[in-house]
């Protein structure tokens, strides 16, 4: 149970709503279609210098690349054809549980509701600051499908980290594992 923001590429001057629709229209269509996403030289070196900007900010980052694979292909037709879809880590002693994936034209970012008050307010400003760095260095936009808005990263924090805090206080008890009997319960 995590957190979840969608990082999306819209096309300039292209209306954001229209955007997101289009890119989730995409998104469904290449899921269902099982084909991989065809290789891309332009970018690949794009994802690649994203990879560098944030290895730059957190060097601590655990970054691991895979193809993204067709149904029916071998690993080995998927690496000469397909796109890298490259994933993020924070490392356990750091226990943010922070996840980035990078794909050609989306991102995500997930965080865990593990995070309460302080914590989560820390964790947050790293959540935002890669974000950021997403949407600076590969043109993306952040969707926040908890607040269903399209971010501005210059003015949504408060609203966005108040939302994460809120759900995390009240998941609390079911990932401490201390949840109560429902009141209709009487065995």
């Amino acid at each position: 149970m995590s957190y979840d923001f969608e990082l999306f590429r819209p096309a300039p001057e292209m209306d954001l709503t229209r955007a997101l629709e289009q890119f989730h229209q995409e998104e469904e269509a290449r899921v269902v279609s099982g084909a991989a996403t065809p290789y891309d030289e332009a970018k690949e070196f794009a994802k690649k210098k994203i990879r560098d900007v944030l290895l730059h900010h957190n060097a601590k980052l655990i970054v691991t690349e895979s193809h993204s694979k067709a149904k029916e292909n071998s690993l080995e037709d998927c690496e000469k054809k397909s796109a890298t879809v490259i994933q993020f880590d924070e490392p356990e002693e750091i226990g943010t549980g922070l996840q980035i994936t990078l794909s050609d034209d989306s991102a995500n970012v997930t965080v865990p509701y593990w995070h309460l008050a302080g914590e989560a307010n820390a964790v947050f400003h790293e959540v935002w600051d890669y974000l950021l760095i997403l949407e600076d260095e590969g043109g993306f936009r952040t969707y926040d499908p908890q607040v269903d808005h399209v971010l501005d990263l210059r003015l949504d924090f408060e609203k966005v980290a108040l939302t994460y805090m809120r759900t995390s206080r009240a998941m609390a008890p079911t990932l401490a594992g201390k949840t109560e009997k429902p009141w209709w319960k009487f065995w």
